[in-house]
């Protein structure tokens, strides 16, 4: 039975991102921690960009209008990076991508992505070969 004198707590503001910094032209703009809302547009983004590279049809107006998304989609996130009116490269935009998606996942996602075991990930044991 549950004692109902006993209350369940959870401090989500313990597990809240960390603020960053990046450097473009000399000049240091600051990150702010990225909502759930802002990775999973910039996560979309992030995809059209690698369908981009990979279509044979894309066309002007098609990568125009991702590179606005883009913008719009960092305004949350670095807002005076936007305000200045920054141009950066393919590579420059895949690295901030990178290191937002960083900022937003919590340390111990890291390690183990770093180990090759993802969410989707199902989890199997290889039995030892007892004949060898």
């Amino acid at each position: 039975m549950i004692d109902s004198n006993k209350t369940f707590k959870l401090d989500l503001d313990i597990l809240q991102p960390q603020a960053g910094e990046i450097t473009l032209g000399g000049k240091t703009y600051y990150v702010e921690p990225p909502k759930l809302k802002t990775v999973v547009r910039l996560s979309k983004i992030a995809q059209s960009f690698q369908r981009i590279g990979t279509d044979e049809n894309v066309n002007e107006a098609d990568i125009i209008d991702l590179l606005s998304d883009f913008k719009d989609a960092l305004v949350p996130v670095v807002p005076e990076f936007v305000n200045d009116e920054v141009d950066i490269n393919l590579t420059q935009a895949g690295a901030l991508l990178t290191f937002i998606f960083e900022m937003a996942s919590p340390a111990d996602a890291k390690a183990l992505k770093d180990e090759g075991i993802t969410p989707n990930q199902k989890k199997t044991q290889t039995a030892p070969d007892l004949l060898s």
